[in-house]
């Protein structure tokens, strides 16, 4: 019998603190500490999700990364900090990334799942 742990992953560290939550995650995992490791996977995909937020931010604004002053920054923060609940951020990141709500878009990927294990 395979334990969970056991699972292979590969995520590239690229100094962002969602990779390296992640990252530490795994650790966790590999010591069977679930708690940790549910607790630091959550952090990473909050991280993750504000990275996302403020990067299509600046590319909605249509500025460069040499553009982007700490009043930029300062208001997308506080932009993404209004929204409460982790439904209403990921709501906001997918409606960004696919102008769907995520709600709307889950069964959508389940029917392609579906579609896709018929073949």
């Amino acid at each position: 019998m395979q334990s969970v742990a056991s699972a292979v992953t590969f995520i590239s560290d690229d100094g962002r603190v969602s990779r390296r939550a992640f990252r530490r995650a795994e650790v966790e995992l590999s010591r069977e500490d679930w708690s940790v490791a549910v607790i630091l996977a959550a952090m990473a995909v909050e991280c993750e999700l504000a990275y996302i937020y403020s990067k299509w931010k600046a590319i909605e604004s249509d500025l460069l990364l040499n553009e982007i002053t700490p009043t930029h920054a300062k208001l997308w923060e506080e932009e993404f900090r209004k929204l409460n609940t982790a439904s209403q951020r990921l709501d906001a990141v997918s409606k960004m990334l696919t102008s769907v709500l995520s709600r709307n878009f889950r069964p959508q990927t389940i029917t392609m799942r579906i579609s896709i294990l018929r073949f």
